[in-house]
């Protein structure tokens, strides 16, 4: 398993009943390529009504988890089987093997009435494997504490990501290649470091995608176009942004990622969360979402340019787009841009010459190991 550099090793997917927070994970075990441990929790049926449900391991072995009217710990309508939890699921978690990827859907209502089971994940919490997991809904003091675990990335599982989610998942905890972005707001030479970033590396042998957002497909031809005419509303902008996100990470960098290419994005949804942030979106609400249908970077540089500077860096533009000419709107943009913080996360001084800010960037990828 090679995990990605940014150093996030546990993912909960998040999302209502019947999401497909399970029908998400199912896809995702049929698509990794290494060792998983774990279960899933699979609905039992009969005529079109829900009976209970099932605990299926990576093993292949069944147990009832819970049926409707059975005796034990209620959760609604259902009796829930400690025996089996006890017995089966929680032994099973702590004999995990070390080179798995631990794989346990769902935490939820019904799997905490185990202590044996809270137990075996608690160990695996503070072992700081790497996991994949469901997370359930609810007021238990224990579902809002794994709903706040440093070095833990949380994704949003809903009809919008759901198709998408599987292979992104694979690509967080099985990359071959590398992901850098570049952000800063309009004028700050993201662009430019970028290019000059691409060249040097293949220069040197390697083998390099350089791409942009917005892209130049159909979504993002739409985008510009929306742009710069200023017409579109916020809603719209951000559908648009995030569908031509969809296409970018399904048509390009996923792609390049399993090739084992090194992918250098100009803006990337850091960009989402500073812009439409600005426009008064939750900003935790858009990591959500943007998380969930692109993979985390290995490392994002993030470019900054004092406002006053802004008009000179664009001034040869052929047309402005109405926010490039809005400093207030700029200011907002910027302040989130600074407040964005990770261990894969660098801010730079746009004022340095292409020169430094090469070199800069260069020596931030050694010392990360990617070169």
């Amino acid at each position: 398993m090679r995990l990605p550099r940014h150093g996030l090793r546990r993912v909960f997917l998040l999302g209502r009943p019947r999401s497909g927070k399970t029908t998400v994970i199912k896809s995702f075990l049929h698509l990794y390529p290494g060792r998983l441990w774990g279960f899933y929790t699979e609905e039992v049926c009969e005529s079109g009504r829900r009976l209970g449900f099932d605990v299926v391991t990576t093993e292949g072995q069944r147990v009832p988890l819970a049926r409707r009217g059975a005796p034990g710990p209620k959760v609604g309508p259902y009796g829930v089987d400690i025996s089996a939890l006890n017995e089966v699921v929680a032994p099973l978690l702590r004999q995990a093997p070390v080179k798995a990827l631990l794989v346990i859907d769902e935490l939820g209502k019904m799997e905490l009435k185990s202590r044996e089971f809270i137990g075996a994940v608690e160990a695996i919490l503070a072992s700081n494997r790497p996991l994949l997991a469901t997370l359930g809904q609810g007021r238990l003091s224990l579902l809002k504490a794994w709903r706040q675990l440093p070095q833990s990335l949380y994704l949003l599982v809903d009809e919008f990501t759901r198709d998408g989610l599987p292979q992104r998942l694979v690509a967080e905890f099985e990359r071959p290649g590398v992901l850098v972005a570049l952000e800063g707001i309009d004028g700050s030479g993201k662009t430019t470091l970028a290019r000059a970033l691409a060249e040097h590396l293949i220069a040197r042998g390697k083998d390099v995608v350089l791409t942009q957002e917005p892209t130049t497909g159909i979504y993002g031809q739409k985008l510009r176009q929306l742009l710069g005419e200023g017409r579109a509303s916020a809603e719209e902008l951000l559908f648009l942004f995030l569908k031509d996100r969809q296409e970018h990470v399904k048509e390009t960098i996923l792609p390049a990622l399993w090739a084992g290419k090194i992918v250098i994005t100009d803006r990337y949804y850091f960009s989402t969360l500073a812009y439409q942030g600005a426009q008064g979106f939750s900003l935790e609400d858009l990591t959500l979402i943007n998380q969930a249908i692109a993979p985390c970077p290995d490392l994002v540089f993030v470019l900054h340019l004092p406002l006053e500077k802004v008009p000179l860096r664009i001034r040869h533009r052929q047309r402005l787009e109405s926010f490039e000419k809005d400093q207030g709107f700029l200011h907002q943009v910027e302040r989130i841009f600074s407040r964005i913080k990770g261990d894969y996360i660098v801010h730079l001084a746009a004022s340095q010459s292409p020169d430094e800010l090469l070199a800069r960037v260069l020596a931030e990828l050694k010392a990360g190991g990617i070169l």
